[in-house]
This record gives C-alpha cells, structure tokens and sequence, in this order.
C-alpha cells in the first residue's frame, strides 16, 4: 500500500518503518519494475502516519522482517511500540512451522517486543486448528515434523501417532520393513522435519496408500530454509513432496502462505 499521492505499486513493495526512534521518522517504500531500475520514493513523516492511519491491522512475518536470525532488526520493537500506541492490532504470521508459539514469545521477550500466544499464527498453528476443526478433539493423526509442530496439534487435542518402528535403530540398518498403521489415522501433517528418516517416510506413505479417508495436510511448501548460519537448508517441501511423490496421492492440503488459509483463520478467530 502507499499513500494516494504516490504512484501505483508494482512486484514487490519494502517498508521499512523507523516510526519511534530518535531521529525524523521515514519510511522507504521500493517496487520492482520489470526490466527497470528500482526507484524508491522517500515519505515525510506526516505521510508514514497517514499511511499508517489507513489501516487497523497489521501483519508481519517474522523471519527476515522482525529478526534475522537471532537478532532483531533496527528499530523493531520501537515501530511495534508505535503501532500499537496508535491502537493498532498487530500479528505475527509466519510459514515456520518447525517452533510452538511459545519459542517465539521467548524470542520476542529477549527482543523487547510485546505479543501473546493468540498475536502468533503459524502454518502450524494452521495446520492444527484445521485438523481440529475438521476432525474434533482426540482424533488421531500422524505427524511428520518437528516437536514443534507436534506440540501445536498436542494443544487443540489431537491423539498423536508414534509407531514403534519409527524408534526402533536396530531396524535401520535392515532396510524396508512391513508396516502396520493404525486405521484410526485421520491425517498425515507434514512440515520442515530435521530428524526425517525413511522409517517416517514409509509409515506416512503407508497411512495414505492404506487408509483411504487418510487426508495429507501441509504446514507449508517452502523449498529452502534460511538458517542462522547464511546456508539454505531443504525446508517443508522437502517433507511434503518425498511423502506425495511416493504415496501418489497428489497435492496436499497446504496451510501456509501464499494460501489464504492463515488468513481465513484470522478471519475466523480474529474477526478480521
């Protein structure tokens, strides 16, 4: 968005928002034009508060926006500060599955950023409050991810799976096995999975080649994952894609961004 007095926006827009620090408050606002130069036009003070003053909520992602990495990025909880004096409801929506909401309160206690469990929505928290919605309190489902994750579908009630062979390393060196699955499985939900091993692959590929009614759900489908030490790591989609690959399933359900499911979400719990 921009002020009536700018241009219209193309590709893609920065805003970054130094509203509450010491020196004249700025935003630069930059779009992408094909084949051109970015041009960037510089807004006067009283244009960021007019800008700000058109909306009531705001969004932000957290990895690259509100920190990167372990550090928060200039001004941060300043311009949050800001926007909240201004009575403004600020959310922090975020395709990171691989974390609870309560990892990220910590991380925004350490940064001096004000939030609560219901101002965070990940594609976990999505993918929870999907499955819930959908297949009530106690409903079994099998989870490829982090503990992360798994804590977020442990919050609305979910019955999480956890078949022996999954921890059984004495198996893995004697390579594929039969599989039995629960036939109570509802779902499988993927996402970013650091301790993945065929043994997960396989009962998640056997839940839906067995289990007709057995839906596959996806945090997100992000490719990479951007780590604290400036290498891209396999992210989600590596998760996701092994297990539709080879059950033949086809697409999951996928939660996160660029979908609009977290945004129904807040639509729904938010009254957005």
């Amino acid at each position: 968005p921009a002020s009536a007095s700018l241009p219209p926006m193309r590709g893609i827009c920065y805003v970054p928002l130094a509203l509450a620090g010491a020196t004249a408050a700025v935003a630069a606002i930059g779009y992408l034009l094909k084949g051109r130069k970015s041009k960037i036009h510089w807004l006067r003070k009283e244009e960021v508060e007019a800008w700000i003053d058109r909306y009531d909520t705001w969004l932000f992602d957290c990895d690259g926006v509100i920190w990167l990495d372990t550090n928060p990025v200039p001004n941060v909880a300043a311009t949050l500060a800001h926007l909240r004096s201004k009575g403004k409801t600020v959310l922090f929506v975020s395709n990171n599955a691989t974390k609870h909401r309560s990892q990220y309160l910590d991380k925004f206690q350490k940064m001096g950023i004000e939030a609560s469990l219901e101002d965070v929505v990940t594609s976990a928290v999505g993918a929870a409050s999907y499955f819930a919605e959908k297949y009530g309190k106690g409903a079994k489902v099998y989870a490829c991810g982090t503990q992360g994750m798994v804590r977020e579908l442990e919050d609305v009630g979910a019955t999480i799976v956890k078949p022996a062979t999954e921890m059984d390393t004495q198996l893995l060196v004697s390579g594929p096995q039969l599989v039995t699955v629960d036939p109570d499985i509802k779902a499988v939900v993927a996402g970013a999975d650091w301790n993945l091993t065929h043994r997960k692959l396989s009962y998640a590929v056997q839940c839906l080649l067995k289990l007709p009614g057995c839906e596959f759900i996806a945090t997100n489908g992000d490719r990479l994952y951007p780590a604290g030490d400036g290498n891209l790591y396999p992210g989600a989609g590596a998760t996701v894609r092994a297990i539709e690959f080879c059950s033949g399933r086809g697409a999951p359900v996928y939660i996160g961004k660029p979908g609009p499911m977290l945004l129904d979400l807040l639509e729904r719990t938010r009254g957005m």
